[in-house]
């Protein structure tokens, strides 16, 4: 709801259209209300408004995970039917914070650490931006409070089921280490930075392969053995990522841990390398 009330005080002077998109999980039984009182809330600021629904039988484990994945497809499949090309989330400071220490706990690497990123591009190709990301969530709140203005508030959000809200529970015992929400969204920040160099880098090894890589139509990559045993071990990572990520057309990205393992059995290798799928990620011919 910031959300909806800034980006309206920002576009009231530009030629802009945009539609409010609310997805209802059906996960409990206010969500049908919470997402009319967003629609009415559209409508008096003069935006079309859209509720999506997620249908269907739910997971009875990992339900957060399916619903942001649901989440996502239902607004990319919205935005490509109604021509859309730029999605605007909330995501604040806090919620940076508390996804950087969730990826820690996993043993995450760089792009981990990177968080999620103030913009990027969809799988649809439309680009998703997070304007609030710097932000910190009490700041909103203030803002909504001085603004005279209402929201709703998820009950989920309070539910130590699920592993954000223990994180998020905690966050004062790592503000008394000085592991504090700033602390993390910089870390966040200089990750994405270096993750950013990383990736210019890398297209810069594949600009000057004179040949070693080869995309083909039938949707997979060949690399000459000996051009990619001359990476680094971070760039060789770094490229099977990428080109998996362009023939595999999946929504996340493979584990890092995987393609490390992958790369540490093309050790020793002969002859090209064919890069497929991630269910078919190396063939030595």
């Amino acid at each position: 709801m910031a959300l909806l009330h800034l980006f309206h005080a920002w576009a009231k002077d530009k030629q802009l259209s945009a539609i409010v998109i609310t997805v209802d999980h059906g996960l409990r039984k206010e969500s049908a209300a919470e997402a009319a009182f967003v629609a009415h809330e559209a409508i008096a600021l003069g935006y079309r408004h859209c509720t999506l629904p997620w249908l269907g039988d739910k997971p009875t484990s990992g339900i957060q995970s399916a619903a942001r994945a649901a989440r996502y497809r239902l607004i990319e499949e919205f935005m490509t039917r109604e021509g859309c090309d730029t999605l605007l989330t909330a995501h604040t400071r806090d919620d940076q914070a508390e996804t950087v220490w969730m990826r820690l706990k996993r043993g995450t690497g760089i792009d981990g650490l990177a968080g999620m990123r103030p913009a990027r591009k969809l799988p649809n190709g439309a680009t998703h931006l997070r304007p609030l990301l710097d932000v910190a969530k009490l700041d909103v709140i203030q803002f909504m409070h001085n603004a005279n203005k209402t929201w709703r508030e998820d009950p989920s959000n309070q539910n130590q089921i699920f592993e954000r809200v223990r994180v998020r529970d905690l966050q004062s015992e790592f503000d008394s280490l000085g592991i504090t929400r700033e602390n993390l969204a910089r870390t966040a920040r200089r990750a994405d930075q270096f993750v950013r160099y990383l990736d210019s880098a890398i297209e810069n090894k594949i600009a000057d392969a004179a040949g070693a890589i080869t995309a083909h139509d039938l949707g997979f990559f060949t690399v000459t053995h000996a051009w990619f045993e001359r990476l680094a071990p971070l760039e060789q990572v770094r490229l099977l990522s990428e080109m998996i990520a362009s023939v595999g057309g999946q929504a996340e990205p493979v584990p890092l841990g995987q393609l490390e393992d992958i790369v540490e059995s093309l050790s020793g290798s002969n002859g090209t390398l064919k890069f497929s799928t991630a269910s078919e990620s190396r063939q030595g011919f």
